[in-house]
């Protein structure tokens, strides 16, 4: 059961470089009139844009579920041990440097990017009551 959806902030430079990056194949193909290239680059932008986006994290009743494009990572509370605002560049499913790293049991860790970064920790607050949470 979802008790709260929470959107992926996104950094307005970071979207740009995000578009960008994958147009500039198209932008040659288009250049160099090769339909081949340009049918190829398409087909994997089409692949990019499913497989990485949306992003979402959803706060269950037992566990965090985080959502990037198909891919999706689910996080049982109980392996939660803290919780703490940060700015690091490091890949993850984050589409802002506004991020929040969770340090879990499992895989060590990973940084999303919630729009309300306090009423996220606030929440996670109630459902992670054995984590230590940094609000800043």
């Amino acid at each position: 059961m979802i008790y709260k959806v929470y959107r992926s902030t996104v950094d307005h430079w970071l979207a740009a470089v995000l578009i960008a990056a994958p147009l500039l194949p198209v932008g040659l193909a288009v250049y160099l009139h090769q339909p081949f290239l340009l049918g190829i680059t398409v087909f994997l932008l089409a692949i990019y844009g499913v497989a990485a986006l949306p992003v979402s994290y959803e706060a269950g009743s037992d566990q965090l579920v985080i959502q990037r494009g198909l891919a999706r990572t689910n996080i049982s509370y109980s392996e939660i041990y803290s919780m703490r605002p940060t700015r690091s560049a490091l890949s993850s499913p984050a589409l802002s440097l506004d991020r929040i790293e969770i340090r879990y049991a499992q895989a060590g860790g990973v940084l999303i990017s919630p729009v309300d970064r306090r009423a996220f920790l606030e929440d996670m607050r109630i459902h992670v009551p054995q984590a230590e949470i940094a609000i800043s």
